[in-house]
C-alpha cells in the first residue's frame, strides 16, 4: 500500500512539474512596450497607460484606453476613502487563552475629470493564448490645452458668480422698494 501511494505521490509530481508551464496565462516580458513599463516624461504632458484584454481585439482597445484615461485623470485628483476596521478579542485565560483577531480595509478612488485634448500616442496589440487579444495603451494629456480649458470654467465661474451677485443686488433693490411700498401705505 505504502508503494502504491509514494508511486502515485511520484506520478502527481513528475505531472505537475511537466504541467506547470502551459496552464497559466502569463504575458511575456518581450510583448511588453517599453513604454508601458516605463511611460515618457514631459512637462508639457501627462501619460496614463493600461493593459487589458477580450476575446474581441476592439472592446480591449477601448478597455485599455479608458483605463489609460483613469490613470490620467487619477494623476490630476483623486479622492481617496478608506475604511479600516480591527477587532481584537482574548478568550480564557493561561495556557487556555486564545486570542481572535480580525482586519479588514477597504479603499475606494474616485477621480473626476474632463480630459478634453487627451489622444493615444502609442497601442499595441498582442494576440495570447485561447483567442484572447491583449492591448497595451499609451494616452497622453498636453497639459498646455487642459490649462486653458480650466481657465476658461474659472472665467466661466467668476462670471456666473458677478451675475448672480447683480441678481442678488436687483432682489435686494426690489425688497428695499416694496418695504417702502409698505411704509408708505400704512
Amino acid at each position: 500500500m505504502k508503494k502504491i501511494l509514494f508511486g502515485l505521490l511520484i506520478a502527481a509530481f513528475v505531472v505537475g512539474a511537466i504541467g506547470c508551464g502551459g496552464g497559466e496565462k502569463t504575458v511575456k516580458e518581450s510583448t511588453i512596450p517599453d513604454w508601458f513599463l516605463n511611460p515618457p516624461k514631459d512637462t508639457d504632458y501627462l501619460f496614463g497607460v493600461n493593459s487589458a484584454t477580450s476575446t474581441m481585439m476592439q472592446l480591449a482597445l477601448d478597455k485599455a484606453k479608458a483605463g489609460a484615461r483613469a490613470d490620467i485623470a487619477q494623476q490630476l485628483e483623486t479622492k481617496v476613502s478608506v475604511l479600516v476596521k480591527s477587532f481584537q478579542e482574548e478568550v480564557g485565560s493561561g495556557e487556555d487563552a486564545e486570542l481572535n483577531a480580525f482586519y479588514s480595509q477597504t479603499m475606494k478612488n474616485i477621480a473626476n475629470q474632463t480630459l478634453k485634448g487627451s489622444k493615444v500616442r502609442e497601442q499595441k496589440i498582442v494576440p495570447e493564448s485561447g483567442g484572447m487579444f491583449r492591448a497595451y495603451m499609451l494616452m497622453e494629456l498636453p497639459l498646455v490645452e487642459f490649462n486653458q480649458e480650466v481657465v476658461k470654467k474659472v472665467k466661466n465661474l467668476q462670471l456666473y458668480d458677478r451675475f448672480r451677485a447683480s441678481q442678488a443686488f436687483e432682489d435686494l433693490e426690489t425688497d428695499i422698494e416694496k418695504y417702502q411700498q409698505d411704509e408708505q401705505n400704512q
